[in-house]
């Protein structure tokens, strides 16, 4: 699933009729269940309020309909959308969120959360940039990161944590607009499973994910590096979304990630996962379980040593 969101300033006029038109486009093409599409407001003005008149209006001479649609403010949980489109430049201005030390940024970042991390190196606060990079790598070694510096002095330093650029200022508009190109092109290889959790669609990477279980009429994510939680659905459903060789189906209750799986206890019929869960896997399917770790087992050392 793609998500592409549209922003603007009050979410009554302009990204709302982005948002319908392109909801409108998407249907026609018969690309409803690949593509999540939403608007938000750069700002509380308008908050709870219905389209503008003047939008419905036009909207309904095209056939288009915006009922249910009303204002909402962006969010945090919105930066996960693989598309964000500012109706204006302000409105992209917008759509970052700005940290006083590293100490905030630690305290709020979590993996999956933010697409990349401008810092600065010299900041007012105990942590240098540096030094808050290096803690940020034992949570999410890919996550883009690019410092904005006024001096040279770290560039090595800054390289060995990863980091796509080492920018000196003043900075151009040239080399913003060029790491907000990488960053793109990055997180667009980092595949992902889309969930619907407390009426916001959020991006789950799929490296994080340990393994999914049903429970009653929700899904139980069991993530690495971060909290686990639930959502409503099945795991029928939202394992449509998982690549087969890093994935399998044991049970119709279950999802597992190969990548954390230790080994397969023949005599309980299970799967035993890095963090010590026992996963059943049914009868018929032990073989097929048996050969599906070894296949991935083996593409994984095939790729290690290329």
């Amino acid at each position: 699933m793609v998500k592409v969101l549209f922003v603007c300033l009050g979410n009554i006029c302009r990204s709302p009729m982005a948002e319908a038109v392109f909801r409108d486009m998407v249907k026609k093409e018969g690309l409803s269940d690949k593509i999540i599409i939403d608007s938000a407001a750069t700002s509380s003005w308008e908050h709870g309020n219905p389209v503008h008149h003047g939008t419905k209006t036009r909207l309904a001479k095209e056939g288009i309909s915006v009922k249910g649609m009303y204002s909402r403010i962006l969010n945090n949980d919105d930066l996960d959308a693989d598309y964000i489109i500012g109706m204006d430049e302000s409105n992209i201005e917008n759509t970052s969120v700005v940290f006083a030390s590293g100490e905030d940024l630690l305290a709020d970042f979590k993996q999956g959360k933010y697409d990349l991390i401008l810092m600065d190196i010299y900041m007012e606060s105990e942590l240098t940039g540096i030094d808050t990079i290096r803690l940020i790598r034992k949570k999410d070694k890919d996550i883009p990161v690019a410092f904005v510096t006024t001096s040279k002095d770290h560039a090595l330093e800054s390289y060995r944590l990863s980091a796509m650029k080492y920018i000196e200022k003043p900075y151009s508009k040239e080399s913003i607009e060029d790491i907000l190109h990488l960053a793109v092109l990055k997180k667009n290889d980092v595949p992902a499973l889309f969930v619907q959790r407390n009426g916001i669609v959020e991006r789950v990477p799929l490296a994080n994910i340990l393994y999914m279980e049903q429970q009653m009429h929700k899904v139980y994510l069991c993530l690495k590096n971060e909290e686990d939680f639930s959502v409503y659905g099945k795991v029928s459903e939202l394992s449509k979304q998982l690549p087969e060789n890093n994935f399998f189906l044991p049970h119709k209750s279950f999802a597992v990630n190969l990548c954390y799986v230790m080994y397969i206890d023949m005599e309980l019929r299970s799967f035993v996962m890095e963090n010590k869960t026992i996963i059943p896997i049914r009868r018929e399917f032990l073989t097929k379980a048996k050969k599906a770790l070894e296949d991935f087992l083996f593409d994984r050392t095939r790729r290690l040593l290329k």
